[in-house]
């Protein structure tokens, strides 16, 4: 299995992890952190288990079995791979402190849109990293 592929697999576990963490956050005493909404809290589970896990592990398993090229490399420009994963896990990132920041304490809506560029950003990336690959045979 390619480094790429590993890394994408491992961030997506790793997401799915934390999204289940914030479900169980939800269930806490209302004394424990008092100011954290628990929408803020769902909303990000909900984005870390799609985004982070699901469009994570899809990646990186498309990108280890979809059909090689025929010609050189045989994935294609991996550099495109390491890009999307670092936007896609730099925008969860962001989507989750923008996130319990807006909900919690009123603050601004540029990090939810920053967050929403970065992810379609490393969507992007994985599309053109993915597309040549599908092929008639």
């Amino acid at each position: 299995m390619p480094p790429l592929s590993r890394w994408f697999i491992k961030s997506g576990f790793v997401a799915l992890a934390l999204g289940l963490v914030l479900e169980l956050l939800q269930l806490r005493p209302t004394s424990l952190f008092p100011s954290l909404p628990a929408a803020a809290l769902h909303l990000g589970a909900i984005h870390l288990l799609t985004v982070g896990w699901l469009l994570q592990v899809i990646s990186g398993v498309a990108f280890w079995m979809f059909p090689r090229h025929r010609s050189q490399p045989p994935r294609g420009d991996d550099r495109l791979g390491w890009g999307a994963l670092v936007l896609i896990n730099v925008g969860l990132l962001l989507r989750l402190l923008g996130e319990s920041w807006r909900l919690g304490f009123g603050g601004p809506a540029w990090p939810l849109v920053v967050s929403a560029l970065l992810q379609l950003g490393g969507l992007a990336l994985v599309l053109l990293l993915l597309w040549p690959r599908i092929r008639a045979t």
